[in-house]
């Protein structure tokens, strides 16, 4: 079945917008134009941008292609999610540019949406959001995937609950959780969990039992890594296996899967703001306090016993 003659236009375009570069682009451009073709016959898309590539690369047209783009119109069931639909999306502009410039037409794109600055925090919208991901992460057929997600949902929990950095929570054990009593120690005291965190905490603390089950010397690290991966240079790479401790890049991954599920969840809903991509502005929203000496005796004499830290 012969394409339209305006998606036609856009290949051979592309084609010849592709040769100064290297197979990679040229594969993005190719991808682009498979799009559009879809974007043309979707109910969405404008009748008066279809016809001409003029028409298609108009900021109407663009701005429809991007949106259907967005809310994942042209996926599959069986492709792989994506990772940085930031990074696609920024893909797609520059090669709806490049296609019209090869092909002598003005190209017009709707602005991108404002970024959040760095020191601006969370809003109570989005923290309701994040809580409600917390108690109901995706449950998926795989169980590595679903474990990530649960990993995920308790350390989004568990920031949300005493508002502390990063990489001070990559360094717990798993014994720093008192999930009868809920409270999680960190190194300035106790902290009160939500009863979300502590179900979360709770369905993470299974699935780790499960996966360092029969380990010869299991870590003590509460967040623990789902696969084996590899550290150093090409000439001295190290395994590490299955169960060893989180690392920031791991955790980074995790969260940043999470805010895109999220993101495009309520993508297009009224006064929806995007969560940002950075852990920090997460943390910068709670003013969490840890509990005092007489509320801890109240809950349980663990900061009696704070030498976890010393090991």
């Amino acid at each position: 079945m012969s394409e339209p003659p305006v998606i036609q236009q856009a290949r051979e375009a592309a084609a010849t917008a592709a040769r100064p570069y290297g197979p990679s682009r040229a594969g993005q451009l190719n991808w682009v134009c498979g799009e559009l073709a879809s974007a043309i016959a979707h109910k969405d898309f404008p009748t008066d941008c279809r016809d001409s590539l003029t028409a298609l690369l108009s900021e109407r047209g663009t701005d429809a292609y991007l949106t259907l783009a967005a809310r994942n119109e042209f996926r599959t069931h069986n492709m792989a999610p994506v990772r940085n639909p930031l990074w696609s999306d920024r893909v797609r502009r520059r090669c709806l540019v490049l296609i019209g410039t090869a092909a002598g037409v003005a190209v017009e794109l709707p602005l991108h949406p404002p970024a959040r600055p760095l020191h601006t925090p969370i809003t109570l919208e989005q923290q309701r959001v994040l809580r409600d991901f917390v108690l109901h992460p995706p449950h998926h057929h795989r169980t590595i995937t679903r474990w990530r997600w649960q990993r995920t949902a308790a350390l989004i929990g568990c920031a949300l609950d005493t508002g502390s950095p990063e990489s001070t929570l990559l360094t717990l054990h798993a014994t720093h959780a008192d999930l009868e009593q809920k409270t999680l120690v960190l190194p300035d005291g106790a902290y009160r969990l939500s009863p979300e965190t502590t179900q979360a905490l709770s369905r993470w603390l299974t699935s780790r039992a499960r996966l360092l089950d029969g380990a010869p010397r299991p870590t003590p690290a509460l967040w623990v890594s789902l696969g084996a991966s590899f550290r150093g240079k090409a000439d001295a790479l190290v395994l590490r296996p299955t169960g060893m401790p989180l690392t920031v890049k791991g955790s980074h991954l995790g969260y940043q899967d999470a805010v895109y599920h999220l993101n495009a969840l309520h993508a297009g809903r009224p006064g929806w703001e995007p969560l940002p991509t950075r852990f920090e502005q997460l943390r910068r929203a709670v003013e969490a306090q840890p509990m005092t000496v007489a509320q801890t005796h109240e809950v349980t004499e663990v900061t009696a016993e704070a030498t976890f830290f010393a090991s």
